[in-house]
């Protein structure tokens, strides 16, 4: 057997006491004299999984085969790979999965990222001169055999063009290593906007359309990277919404994603039936996202906890926010809904047309009984009426009534009025109510709410938000 690598006798040294009852001074003289080879299996794993670099794993699995085997769970649990950059890398990954099978079981992680500024370039331009002479996504002659072979395996090629894909295009060799990873639970991409093919998207929808792949995902990541810096731009989710059909899907969170009020995303696009979907948590940062294309995803799943949106400004377009649309969709996760976020306050215009109201509300969440999380604008709670008629609910009838925290961002007419008639009725209404933060307006004291709240009954935290700092970009 091989030394172990330096830096990890520690490691050995801590798991055994973890493991082992701490024995009188002569014995653990005697025991430490155990040779390694003789340790137990559950003493080898717990070392590898303390071992924190890839290198010194990879050290620690060539100096026996029961060290090998303790890491190899870890050296493949995790697979990050830059796209356009080192594709070499990604070939030698992709021939140690299918000349051993039992190593694709073990990733559960993979993150695919665009490539992104160094010295060698800095934008799209720049990169094609550098690719020229450094980048060269074709497999060799022993490769391309033995990846077209495993491709046909799993049912990815079915004509001459996806054949030659695979054997020069860096994208249809990713679509070949997620269709051999059978037990992924996590998948992170960023799509090179540059690249505007899309090729890995249109494999991974045929990918689930045959159940051939990703059929144990529980996560799925989108991320947009801008490297023009363009002002418009995103992650479109259209060409991916058959994410929300795969059997173990949970979570969806998003970076930068967008969805605008087209065609693209309708109920006759996105293909996952009503109340069909396992996904509970749909969250996306800086984002823009059409009501329209948001309430198909909320009426797909079938018991929706935890819904999120951070609407981004001009960084990825633009989207009007009309609240009446994604109200209705929640009526349908009524029973299972936890969570729910509305942040519009790094969005420039928020105010749909309309004839008859400038905003219409989110609607009646009084009945949703596990909603204990509410973070929305002032006018997606009690809308705001063009003519100052008051048609619609205050705000003390349209919360529900498990609610915990509440977040009010952005203002809205008779705000303050509304928040002193809640604040007097809490104790009897709002009996869980224990954090309220709001968007600091004229008029709006912070002594007088807490007051107010006391003498409702309620021991409120309170807390005014200051606008002004708020980063549009972050």
């Amino acid at each position: 057997m091989g030394d172990i690598p330096d830096g990890i006798s520690a490691i050995v040294d801590s798991a055994r006491d973890i493991l082992s009852p701490r024995p009188s001074p002569l014995k653990r003289r005697a025991s430490w004299a155990t040779p390694l080879e003789e340790l137990p299996d559950e003493l080898l794993d717990q070392i590898a999984s303390h071992v924190e670099t890839t290198r010194d794993l990879r050290n620690l699995a060539l100096t026996s085969k029961r060290w090998r085997q303790a890491a190899e769970q870890y050296l493949y649990h995790h697979f990050d790979h830059t796209l356009y950059t080192n594709p070499r890398r990604l070939h030698g990954f992709i021939r140690n999965l299918i000349n051993h099978p039992k190593l694709a079981q073990l990733v559960k992680q993979a993150h695919l990222q665009d490539q992104q500024r160094c010295a060698s370039f800095w934008d799209m331009s720049s990169w094609h001169i550098w690719a020229q002479t450094n980048y060269d996504a074709t497999l060799s002659h022993e490769d391309c055999q033995l990846f077209l072979q495993a491709a046909q395996e799993v049912g990815l090629q079915t004509d001459h063009d996806q054949l030659g894909n695979l054997v020069d295009q860096e994208e249809a060799q990713l679509a070949l290593l997620l269709s051999r990873t059978i037990n992924l639970e996590e998948l992170a991409l960023t799509i090179p906007a540059t690249h505007s093919n899309r090729l890995l998207l249109q494999r991974l929808r045929v990918m689930i359309d045959l159940a051939t792949g990703l059929q144990k995902l529980t996560t799925f990541v989108p991320t947009y990277y801008n490297f023009e810096g363009h002002i418009e731009g995103g992650f479109e989710l259209a060409p991916i919404s058959s994410i929300f059909r795969l059997p173990s899907i949970r979570t969806i969170r998003g970076t930068a994603c967008l969805e605008p009020e087209d065609d693209a995303f309708n109920e006759t696009a996105f293909d996952c039936p009503k109340g069909t979907s396992t996904v509970t948590e749909i969250d996306f940062m800086r984002s823009s996202i059409c009501p329209k294309a948001f309430k198909v995803m909320i009426e797909a799943c079938s018991a929706l906890e935890v819904l999120h949106c951070d609407w981004g400004g001009h960084t990825v377009g633009w989207s009007e926010i009309n609240f009446a649309i994604i109200g209705h969709a929640l009526l349908t996760q009524k029973h299972s809904l936890r969570r729910l976020t509305l942040d519009c306050r790094k969005h420039y215009d928020i105010w749909p047309e309309a004839d008859e109201v400038l905003i219409a509300p989110l609607g009646l969440l009084h009945d949703f009984p596990h909603l204990a999380y509410v973070d929305v604008p002032g006018v997606a709670l009690i809308g705001w009426d063009k003519d100052r008629i008051d048609s619609y609910r205050p705000l003390g009838d349209t919360l529900p009534t498990a609610i915990e925290e509440l977040r009010i961002s952005n203002w809205a007419p008779h705000l303050v009025e509304q928040l002193r008639s809640m604040a007097r009725s809490s104790g009897r209404e709002y009996k869980r109510l224990r954090r309220l933060k709001v968007l600091k307006v004229e008029g709006l004291e912070l002594d007088e709410m807490q007051m107010l709240f006391r003498d409702g009954g309620s021991y409120v935290e309170i807390e005014l938000e200051d606008a002004s700092e708020l980063d549009h970009f972050s």
